[in-house]
């Protein structure tokens, strides 16, 4: 974990290239679903819970529409997210 993080700090973005995110979907504070399907685990242990599908279906949609422009961040007070991004998606807000 602590050569990951190093990595991500020394070499932000520099594997996959510099790409520039303007939206971001904010999923519920310390949520725990590995995002790889929508059978994953929520933290390896439990079975997906009622939030997954609707989580699911709009990461989806942003997905479809932006691509690697898109950023999936946790919503976290210490992360001043609503400066950085122009267009930001909740988990728990419809889409447009």
């Amino acid at each position: 974990m602590k050569k990951f993080w190093n990595e991500i700090h020394s070499y932000p973005r520099s594997i996959f290239g510099k790409v520039e995110s303007q939206v971001a979907f904010v999923l519920p504070k310390d949520y725990g679903w590995r995002m790889r399907n929508p059978n994953d685990k929520i933290w390896g242990f439990w079975s997906p819970d009622n939030l997954f599908p609707l989580i699911w279906d709009k990461m989806m949609k942003l997905v479809k529409t932006y691509g690697p422009k898109l950023d999936i961040i946790y919503d976290d007070p210490q992360f001043n997210f609503k400066e950085k991004y122009s267009r930001i998606y909740f988990w728990n807000t419809t889409l447009d």
